[in-house]
């Protein structure tokens, strides 16, 4: 009589929970045969997690009606991937009567790991300011792992519209150790261009392979993006301006402190400032836009025009220039200036007549006195005078 294994070998998933080993005999027998089996997965290599469990089946029978004899295994479903197969043999042993009976073969039991690893980015989506520098991303994989496991990670950022790129070319392999860390950090580092006026800078970093593949799902792409946060300060050059009326027109400057990814546009809007009663207005009133180019000149020159009134005895017109309405508006600071605009036209003072020739006899002259232009203001002077001393020839007739 032959004993046999009706399966060799029992290939099985490892979450297939319990499963039957069959044994059976090769003709019809006339008395009860008992026999034992026995076996279990015993020492593993590293790369096999332990799933398998002990068997031990002792008086199992066959008899006139039973040839075939079904037992039990329990698999354990380790919850580990990356595993090489675990194998391990069951035996028959003990057969009663021995005379007259073969035992054709031992068992085999195979188990495939069917645990799959999916290794992720701990965020979807990573959000830096651009002078942060230094950075770390994280990645993950969702269990633990027998063997271990490189896994590449790349990432470029592309030319765009309004960008300077700061972002890195990411391009690294991490390599997860058999049953040690599940989450590992790489580092890179953003550089800041110092230029303002960028748009968000976003690319993204994805995993482009794994050694070994089998059992491996590489996770979604995660999203690096990098905002400007270059502050652009629009300001005059000066605090203060100062021009004669008559110079015709002045020059003011405005300035950026940085270069800028974009254009920008910049309203100027000015004008005299109010409660200066002893002042004619010689500075235009002023709207309009300075536009910075890209790649341009960091400088916009205004031309004001100043208009030379000619009225005296006028305070320092003080007048306001502006910075308003940015576009794009981001990360713009706007400063103002004053401007001084000096009156320099010189009142002239005179006697309409010189000399006033009178005869002695009279009674009095008018002595009439003038200037040479409108004024802004009240003037008051004082007039002196008086015959003095005389030569011997001279009677004083004279007085003031």
């Amino acid at each position: 009589v032959t004993i046999s294994f009706l399966e060799v070998p029992y290939e099985v998933s490892e979450n297939v929970g319990n499963f039957s080993v069959c044994i059976g005999i090769d003709r019809d027998i006339v008395r009860t045969l008992t026999f034992d089996v026995s076996g279990g997965p015993g020492s593993q290599p590293p790369s096999v997690v332990i799933s398998g469990t002990d068997v031990d089946e002792m008086g199992l029978y066959f008899n006139q009606s039973i040839t075939v004899v079904q037992f039990q295994v329990t698999i354990n479903d380790d919850e580990v991937a990356l595993e090489d197969v675990e194998e391990y043999s069951l035996t028959i042993t003990n057969t009663d009567p021995s005379q007259n009976v073969i035992v054709f073969n031992n068992g085999l039991i195979r188990i495939i790991d069917d645990d799959v690893v999916t290794v992720m980015f701990v965020t979807n989506i990573n959000t830096y300011n651009e002078s942060d520098g230094l950075e770390v991303l994280e990645v993950i994989i969702d269990r633990s792992i027998a063997q271990d496991l490189d896994v590449s990670v790349f990432g470029v950022s592309s030319p765009a519209s309004g960008v300077i790129i700061s972002g890195p070319t990411i391009s690294t392999t991490l390599t997860f150790i058999a049953q040690g860390n599940q989450m590992l950090p790489f580092s890179f580092v953003i550089m800041d261009d110092q230029f303002g006026l960028e748009n968000n800078e976003i690319y993204s970093i994805s995993f482009t392979g794994s050694t070994p593949t089998d059992g491996v799902i590489l996770g979604m792409n995660s999203s690096i993006v990098i905002i400007d946060d270059d502050i652009v300060i629009v300001d005059f050059g000066q605090d203060v301006y100062t021009f004669n009326e008559n110079d015709g027109y002045g020059t003011v400057e405005v300035t950026i402190n940085r270069n800028i990814a974009q254009d920008l546009l910049v309203g100027f809007i000015g004008g005299p400032n109010p409660n200066q009663p002893y002042i004619e207005i010689s500075g235009a009133n002023v709207n309009e836009d300075a536009q910075f180019i890209s790649g341009g000149s960091l400088t916009y020159t205004i031309i004001f025009l100043l208009m030379n009134d000619t009225i005296g005895l006028e305070d320092i017109e003080n007048y306001t220039l502006i910075l308003e309405n940015p576009r794009p508006s981001g990360n713009v600071e706007l400063g103002n200036t004053e401007i001084n605009i000096a009156d320099d036209d010189v009142v002239t003072i005179s006697f309409l007549e010189d000399p006033y020739v009178v005869p002695e006899d009279g009674d009095s002259v008018t002595v009439v006195i003038g200037i040479d232009r409108d004024i802004v203001r009240p003037l008051t002077f004082d007039v002196s005078g008086g015959p003095g001393s005389q030569p011997t020839s001279v009677v004083i007739s004279g007085s003031l």
